[in-house]
């Protein structure tokens, strides 16, 4: 009854485009007042640290592929030599805004519903291919978080 081909089209297309324009789009004109770490979108929760040691994330965070605007900037493997307050929090800005991306996403994926209603595809597979993307950037989204406390507690360093 469903069409195979016009399923994976549909869906590739469909996350294709709002993985790539999407995260433009949310950059471009979410105001960079959200992107504050006390925000409660950011805040650590109290169960982070000990989910972080179960899943090994400093085993394999290195190893995600990055997209960044300022390649030179926040490369970890050319992060500046002259580490100042301003840097860390240009930093901490950035981790905000790409886990502000990853939900974002994932949160807009959820418009793949219409492919249901449209009748191109039913309804398993819309779980099944929103559960592939939330498991393709949760990794993403942990991450930004690992990495915003180890940022937050080098500029209190930083500060004294």
């Amino acid at each position: 009854m469903y069409d195979l081909a016009a399923i994976i089209t549909a869906n590739v297309i469909f996350w294709l485009a709002l993985n790539i324009f999407g995260a433009a789009a949310i950059t471009s004109f979410v105001p960079q007042r959200l992107y504050d770490c006390h925000n409660a979108i950011f805040k650590e929760r109290p169960f982070e640290q000990t989910l972080y040691r179960i899943i090994r994330i400093n085993v394999w965070k290195d190893k995600l592929p990055i997209f960044r605007l300022n390649d030179k900037m926040f490369d970890r493997k050319r992060l500046s030599k002259d580490i100042s307050i301003e840097y860390i929090d240009m930093f901490i800005i950035e981790t905000c805004k790409a886990e502000f991306v990853h939900l974002a996403i994932l949160l807009l994926g959820f418009f793949s519903a219409a492919f249901v209603f449209l009748e191109i595809e039913p309804l398993y597979v819309f779980f099944v291919v929103n559960a592939l993307m939330f498991c393709v950037h949760l990794p993403f989204i942990f991450t930004q978080r690992f990495n915003r406390r180890r940022l937050l507690k080098l500029r209190r360093h930083y500060k004294k």
